[in-house]
């Protein structure tokens, strides 16, 4: 009897130690992470827009980016007398490139997915439960010589996504998407920094995003809040 009792003593002992790092759990890192970055002013916004430019193989275009809630995404590089286009519209991706063909695209799989995630207003470590998705707190690290919290979010079709959250800011400083295309396995990462606050919300105005051998750079020059977009600007016939 005593030795039952020892085991469960040891297994109760034991399960805290799955959810807590050095104190703290993952509830309560995201609750920082929630006032670090303006949650609560995010929720009474209803839409952003971001000017800068964008920097891919040694060149430089001015870009766009305006997000509409809930779920309302579109992103613009501007050529001359020409541009890029990726939108989503809450139900569809499409992709418009005009070295590429004609006409407008309809996105779907890995592509979709990624551009809907784009699309989430509120972020996705806030809604994460809602999109039936696990997050865990793995542990901390050191990346660039800073202490970071590593949270891991899991989907059901088996991609993760690890966020690399300042322990000390509690704002994120890296994500990577563990993805699968075409058999091979990629890992994209994501960088912030240039942290600045805009109507009580606290955005990244440099973003390094990382795919294999490519990388671009995106610099925000200029944030709009609570702009009137309509919401044609986001769909497509098709």
């Amino acid at each position: 009897m005593k030795k039952d009792h020892r085991i469960i003593i040891l297994l109760l002992l034991f399960v805290p130690c799955t959810f807590m790092v050095e104190g703290q759990n993952l509830d309560e890192i995201l609750v920082r992470y929630r006032k670090a970055s303006g949650y609560p002013s995010r929720l009474r916004t209803h839409t952003i827009t971001s000017i800068g430019k964008l920097t891919q193989m040694g060149t430089t275009l001015p870009i766009s980016i305006i997000q509409k809630q809930p779920d309302k995404y579109r992103m613009d590089v501007h050529l001359p007398g020409a541009r890029i286009t990726q939108a989503y519209d809450g139900s569809k991706g499409w992709s418009f490139n005009p070295f590429l063909g004609k006409d407008t695209l309809l996105l779907e799989g890995a592509e979709l997915e990624q551009l809907a995630e784009s699309s989430d207003f509120l972020g996705i470590l806030n809604t994460y439960r809602s999109s039936g998705y696990k997050l865990q707190l793995t542990g901390i690290e050191k990346w660039q010589q800073t202490e970071v919290f590593n949270l891991m979010l899991s989907k059901p079709s088996g991609q993760t996504i690890n966020f690399f959250i300042d322990r000390k800011t509690y704002l994120i400083l890296k994500t990577e998407v563990h993805l699968k295309i075409d058999h091979l396995e990629i890992v994209a990462e994501s960088w912030f920094d240039d942290y600045r606050k805009v109507h009580d919300m606290v955005l990244p105005y440099h973003i390094k995003n990382i795919n294999g051998q490519m990388l671009t750079e995106i610099r925000i020059d200029t944030v709009r809040v609570n702009e009137p977009l309509d919401d044609r600007l986001f769909t497509t016939n098709k």
